[in-house]
């Protein structure tokens, strides 16, 4: 009887890693068909330049991340990746499979957006974005940028690393208002003094 639970154990696990053998091998397939590279060709990709700034590469990759072709848009925003950055994240197809994972699977197709505006020492950016996400959930996430030193991307600005940041919690219903009224307490020797005096409705 053990050996029976054992050999099915075993063979639940040799299953789930063919599995995802399988599933990698057709991601990988899909993001190097000749189909696919004929169209990113068709469709340029932009590429790190000096001229854009810390929240123009952020605005780039969100841009792609929201793209209704998320193969292309996942190159995109791999591109202002930081040869660090991809060293970590990378392959492509690794960082695919992580943006299709929570939580950076809120960054795909979001409701609304807003890119906050960059805090910028040297050659290091930070830039936070506030989110609303396919599900209705508010979320930010901090992007960490540094400008290259070396290399063929020298002087651009690129991604280092995307954090996700506490979830936004939605607003509490606001307490009633303050309304300040005009009131004349009187004092020791009867004369009416003139105080603004917090009144709640």
């Amino acid at each position: 009887m053990v050996c029976f639970f054992v050999f099915g154990f075993l063979a639940t696990l040799a299953i789930q890693f063919l599995v995802s053998l399988l599933l990698n091998s057709l991601q990988d397939r899909e993001l190097d068909s000749p189909e696919l590279l004929g169209e990113v060709v068709n469709k340029k990709l932009i590429e790190p330049a000096s001229h854009l700034s810390p929240e123009e590469v952020v605005s780039i990759q969100l841009d792609g991340l929201g793209s209704t072709n998320q193969t292309v848009g996942i190159r995109q925003c791999f591109a202002f990746a930081s040869p660090s950055n991809k060293s970590i994240t990378g392959p492509l197809t690794r960082f695919a499979s992580m943006v299709h994972r929570p939580p950076y699977d809120a960054l795909l197709k979001p409701q609304e957006l807003l890119v906050g505006k960059p805090e910028i020492h040297d050659d290091h950016a930070s830039v936070t974005v506030t989110m609303l996400d396919s599900r209705g959930k508010l979320q930010a996430f901090l992007f960490l940028l540094g400008r290259q030193k070396e290399g063929e991307y020298s002087g651009c600005w690129m991604t280092e690393g995307v954090f996700p940041l506490q979830p936004l919690a939605p607003p509490e219903s606001a307490s009633p208002p303050t309304v300040w009224s005009p009131r004349k307490p009187m004092n020791r020797t009867g004369v009416s003094n003139d105080v603004w005096c917090p009144n709640v409705a």
